[in-house]
């Protein structure tokens, strides 16, 4: 049965006195057998052997026998990928080509011998097997391997009191030596604000030259990347504007929207102020049904840091 059909099923019984006839429609389902195409590698240089495999399996998955028409190998003729679809595809060059392969219940092992001056680009690999195609795409090009590998150790949490962050760089060659050289480190921050303007990150660079990159440690000093000393209610602000008191004692949503429009009234212009206004107002309501103490604490934080950086912006063009 090479597809699914409906049939009747007929059940009679009879007796000494009786007899009993049921009638049912039943559909006797075909499942077709998958086959499957494997290579060894992913990407060829020219000149290499293609080594592939070709299996087909049972609704049990189990190796079952079976017989391909045609096993084709082919490459694009144009530099525009097209999938293949017919065949043969007018788009695609045979090379090689194997009639009436069977597995005989076991794996179908193949190869094929690339030419040195093969050209580079993708091939498939088109199996048919009673109408039906499956492909399997591999790419010929020259690659080299690389010649070293670098790793990061890093801790995945750092405490705030900590002065340095300290982290691990690895550099060794394939063959397990070391790589002389030099470590460019860059560390960024990426603040998010509340607010309307974008507060832009900080970051922290360093070069650090090593006879060997082998755990060559580098320490970082976390001040850098944080906001130190200047918010509206701990210290002084550039520019001569007064700070205000309180930032330390905020410990809900609404003390934090009344310290924010206590901050804008240090705006230097009414226009300015009622845009800052209008901004804390539609924050202030997405996140009013915000119930975790971690999460409100953490937007508390940086809001105040925010509204630190908008007026020491406006302090500056004074």
């Amino acid at each position: 049965m090479s597809k699914s059909k409906v049939h009747n099923l007929i059940v009679t019984v009879r007796g000494a006195q009786f007899s009993l006839t049921e009638s049912r429609k039943i559909l006797i389902k075909y499942y077709p057998l998958k086959s499957f195409v494997q290579t060894d590698k992913p990407i060829y240089l020219p000149g290499q052997t293609v080594h592939f495999r070709v299996v087909t399996l049972d609704t049990k998955l189990r190796p079952a026998k079976g017989l391909y028409d045609v096993i084709e190998l082919l490459v694009r003729k144009t530099e525009i990928l097209t999938l293949i679809v017919l065949h043969p595809h007018p788009q695609q060059n045979r090379i090689g080509q194997w009639l009436n392969a069977t597995s005989n219940g076991a794996i179908l092992q193949l190869s094929y011998s690339l030419n040195s001056e093969v050209r580079e680009g993708w091939y498939t690999i088109s199996v048919w097997m009673k109408g039906n195609q499956v492909n399997k795409r591999f790419k010929v090009e020259k690659y080299v391997l690389p010649k070293f590998k670098v790793s990061l150790q890093v801790p995945n949490e750092v405490s705030v009191g900590k002065e340095e962050l300290e982290m691990d760089v690895c550099a060794k060659y394939t063959y397990g030596q070391p790589v002389p050289g030099m470590v460019n480190i860059e560390i960024c921050r990426r603040p998010r604000s509340y607010l309307t303007d974008q507060i832009p990150g900080l970051c922290f660079k360093e070069a650090k030259q090593g006879a060997t990159l082998r755990y060559q440690s580098v320490g970082v000093k976390t001040a850098v990347l944080g906001r130190k000393g200047r918010n509206c209610g701990i210290s002084s602000l550039r520019g001569g504007m007064s700070p205000l008191v309180g930032a330390e004692l905020i410990q809900t949503p609404v003390q934090l929207y009344r310290y924010l429009l206590r901050c804008c009234r240090l705006l230097p212009t009414p226009a300015v102020q009622q845009h800052y206004r209008h901004a804390i107002r539609q924050s202030y309501n997405s996140h009013s049904d915000e119930d975790d103490p971690e999460r409100i604490h953490m937007i508390i934080q940086r809001a105040i840091v925010d509204a630190d950086w908008i007026l020491d912006k406006y302090a500056k063009k004074k």
